[in-house]
């Protein structure tokens, strides 16, 4: 199964949102909206994570997907 655009999206979105919630506290100047779109980000990228591992599941109980889930 090929990488999910979303979910490398999500996540260096998510990096980045962290990056900046870190350096504002750093100034004293706390950004609790890039906090929350940093936990946001990382949900979004969860529930797809979530989406293809069910369609894996799924897939190998049809049979129409041999070998171990990786």
């Amino acid at each position: 199964m090929a990488n999910s655009k979303k979910v490398t999206h999500e996540l260096s979105a998510a990096v980045h949102k962290m990056n900046q919630t870190l350096r504002a506290f750093g100034y004293g100047r706390p950004d609790p909206q890039a906090a929350a779109d940093c936990f946001n980000h990382l949900m979004a990228a969860i529930s797809d994570i979530d989406e293809r591992l069910v369609a894996i599941e799924e897939a190998q109980e049809t049979g129409s997907l041999s070998g171990p889930a990786t």
